[in-house]
């Protein structure tokens, strides 16, 4: 490269440092140079989430569902304080919980996608991932249902092995015309246990 190739090169360079400080990019400051939130408008705190405080929510959403179901079912306290069923309750909440945290996050991601693609992203890339995850979530949410139907049905087969089915109990009374033991509501569950493990 020659003295005088070399002169034209530093002047380019020279006038474009010039020309972009004038143009309001600080270059001692990088981040002035790349796009952030601000530019497009994008309030960063609207779109902030606390996925932990989200997950610790969805578990005790979906906890208080499952109590509610077992407690409407069973209406014995003595059999909502036994230890598989207030197992199954936690482990089925925690099941719950997962489906509904993820389908916060799928919305989430949808909204964003969407959002860009208003902003002039509109690539059939971008259209063809907001497409998949809109199935994704509908898939959610079938799963979400069929899991609940699940539950219920399992609550309802303990409420008809253990001779509830024909009782029929106002909401937060008791049946107090039969006295049942915690052994015996034990002796019960393992034999309902049993027979279910059989077939």
């Amino acid at each position: 490269m020659s003295e005088e190739e070399k002169k034209q090169l530093e002047e380019k360079l020279n006038f474009l440092y010039n020309e972009s400080v004038s143009e309001g990019n600080d270059l001692d400051n990088p981040q002035g140079l790349i796009a952030n939130p601000e530019i497009f408008g994008i309030n960063l705190e609207d779109n902030q989430m606390d996925y932990q405080e989200e997950m610790k929510k969805s578990f005790t959403e979906s906890k208080n569902v499952l109590e509610n179901m077992a407690t409407m079912y069973l209406e014995n306290e003595t059999l909502l304080k036994n230890s598989y069923i207030r197992n199954k309750i936690l482990n089925d909440a925690q099941n719950l919980s997962d489906m509904a945290f993820l389908q916060k996050i799928s919305k989430r991601v949808i909204i964003k996608q969407l959002e860009q693609i208003e902003m002039g992203e509109a690539t059939p890339r971008h259209y063809e991932t907001l497409a998949m995850m809109m199935r994704e979530n509908r898939e959610n949410i079938r799963q979400s249902t069929v899991t609940v139907s699940t539950m219920e049905d399992f609550y309802r087969k303990i409420r008809n092995d253990m001779g509830m089915e024909n009782q029929i109990l106002p909401e937060g009374t008791e049946n107090k015309s039969e006295i049942t033991t915690t052994n015996d509501l034990n002796s019960k569950l393992e034999e309902i246990i049993r027979n279910r493990n059989r077939d």
